[in-house]
């Protein structure tokens, strides 16, 4: 609840980082909050002014990993309003969802190295080589 707090800290790293062309993402652990809690933190986020906001480090070990669900980001883009970008990560295991959020108008997506060949359709030789 210390949002004021939590903005002066983001803006302290946005004012060094776009100092020198970097962009700044905040990661939230999305499945310890509340939806309340992670609306006002985007908030925050972006009056401290970063660029991009993301769901979960997709390591998350102390409850349900659910990480870049569709209805998570569908709230975190129409809050978001254009403001900055959102990334979803965690939890995108699918081709399905990866294309679902996609659809939806996600600006990026980080997919774990396991899931690479599912989501997009590939052998992991091929993902592999894709990097």
């Amino acid at each position: 609840g210390l949002f004021a707090d939590v903005t002066r800290d983001i803006k302290a790293v946005c004012d060094v980082c776009h100092r020198y062309g970097t962009a700044v993402k905040v990661i939230f652990e999305t499945d310890a909050l509340t939806l309340d809690q992670v609306l006002r933190a985007t908030d925050a986020a972006i009056e401290a002014g970063a660029d991009f906001v993301k769901t979960s480090t997709g390591f998350y070990t102390g409850g349900p990993s659910l990480g870049a669900m569709p209805e998570l980001i569908e709230k975190m883009i129409a809050h978001v309003n254009g403001r900055c970008k959102v990334k979803g990560s965690g939890a995108i295991r699918t081709r399905e969802h990866f294309l679902q959020l996609i659809d939806m108008g996600i600006d990026r997506m980080g997919v774990g190295y396991k899931s690479t060949p599912v989501v997009l359709g590939c052998t992991p030789e091929e993902a592999k080589k894709m990097r």
